[in-house]
C-alpha cells in the first residue's frame, strides 16, 4: 500500500506545474508587453506637439449658458458650438433702441428748431419790407414837406404875401418832423 498514497502526488504535481505554467505565461505576457512598451518609449526634453490648431473667437461677447459639442467632437466650419446667455445682448439691444429713440427726438427737435428760425427768419424778412417801406413813405412825405415849404415861401415873400404866416410856419414845422 505504500503506492496508494503515491497516486495522488502526481495530481497535485499536475495541478502546481499547470499553475505555475499560467502564471509564467501571465508573467511572460506582462513583460513582453512591458518591453515593447519600454522599447516604443521616446523621451526628450524639448518635445512638442504637432497638430492643426484652430482659434474659435465669438462674434459678440456674453455669459455661456450651453456647450453644444463634446471634447475632441470633429465640428464643420460654421457649426454652433455653444448659445450664449441671451440677457446681455437683451439688454444692449434695449440700450440700443432707447439710444436711438433719443436721437430720433433729437433730430425731431432740431428740425423743429430749424422751422422755428425759418418763420423768425420770415417774420423778420417781413418787418425789413415793412420798414423798408416805411422809409419811402417817410423819405416821401419829407420830399412832399420840403416843396410844401419851398411853395409857401414863395408865396409869402415879397409884395404879396398871398398866404398867412400861420401856413409858412405850419410849413416848416411840417419839413422838420419830416427830416426827424
Amino acid at each position: 500500500m505504500p503506492d496508494a498514497p503515491s497516486a495522488p502526488a502526481p495530481r497535485s504535481n499536475r495541478k502546481r506545474n499547470l499553475v505555475f505554467a499560467v502564471l509564467g505565461a501571465a508573467v511572460a505576457l506582462w513583460l513582453i508587453r512591458f518591453g515593447w512598451h519600454a522599447w516604443h518609449y521616446e523621451s526628450t526634453d524639448d518635445a512638442y506637439i504637432a497638430g492643426h490648431l484652430h482659434p474659435v473667437s465669438p462674434q459678440i461677447d456674453g455669459q455661456v449658458a450651453e456647450v453644444l459639442v463634446r471634447e475632441n467632437q470633429a465640428v464643420a466650419a460654421g457649426q454652433v458650438l455653444v448659445r450664449l446667455d441671451p440677457a446681455e445682448s437683451d439688454i444692449a439691444l434695449a440700450r440700443a433702441r432707447a439710444e436711438t429713440a433719443q436721437a430720433q427726438a433729437r433730430a425731431a427737435q432740431a428740425e423743429a428748431s430749424v422751422q422755428q428760425a425759418r418763420a423768425h427768419q420770415a417774420e423778420a424778412q417781413a418787418a425789413l419790407a415793412q420798414a423798408g417801406a416805411q422809409l419811402q413813405q417817410a423819405q416821401a412825405q419829407a420830399r412832399l414837406a420840403r416843396l410844401t415849404l419851398e411853395r409857401d415861401r414863395n408865396l409869402s415873400s415879397g409884395q404879396a404875401r398871398a398866404i398867412p404866416q400861420a401856413e409858412l410856419d405850419a410849413a416848416r414845422a411840417g419839413d422838420d418832423a419830416a427830416n426827424a
